[in-house]
């Protein structure tokens, strides 16, 4: 695919816009926006075009892949944080030191007792305006 390249790991460090992590570089399965929550596409409507995130609609999803850090039209290349500290998406219920997991809000995380594999990682704030800053740790 054109645009889309080969995943591979980066130490991010901007602790002022917490960014902070390791990313793979992903293709967007529908339009992305920074900070929302994504899971592996595993529709195969894309055949073998690489690693293709999209959301999910469904609490404590397994499939959860790690945070959007960047806005993505489907189809477009995008990274996605999978272990760090990111700004992202989250239900006005998310604590601090919440464990969090994928949401029935598309591109949402939210409190959880997920079951094992469904865990994005740790709320390190409480959520406010949509939004928290979450420990990646999937799991």
């Amino acid at each position: 695919m054109a645009g889309i390249q080969r995943p591979y790991y980066v130490l991010i460090a901007s602790p002022s816009t917490f960014d902070n992590g390791l990313y793979l570089n992903v293709m967007a399965g529908v339009a992305i926006t920074k900070g929302m929550v994504l899971i592996w596409d595993l529709s195969g409507t894309y055949g073998d075009a690489g690693y293709v995130v999209t959301t999910t609609t469904t609490a404590n999803n397994g499939a959860v892949a790690g945070v959007a850090m960047d806005d993505a039209a489907i189809g477009e290349p995008l990274r996605m944080c999978i272990a760090g500290v990111i700004e992202a998406n989250a239900a006005a219920t998310v604590a601090a030191a919440d464990t969090v997991a994928t949401h029935t809000v598309a591109g949402q995380c939210n409190d959880a007792t997920p079951t094992a594999g469904a865990v994005l990682g740790e709320a390190l704030t409480t959520s406010s305006g949509s939004k928290a800053i979450i420990h990646v740790k999937l799991g």
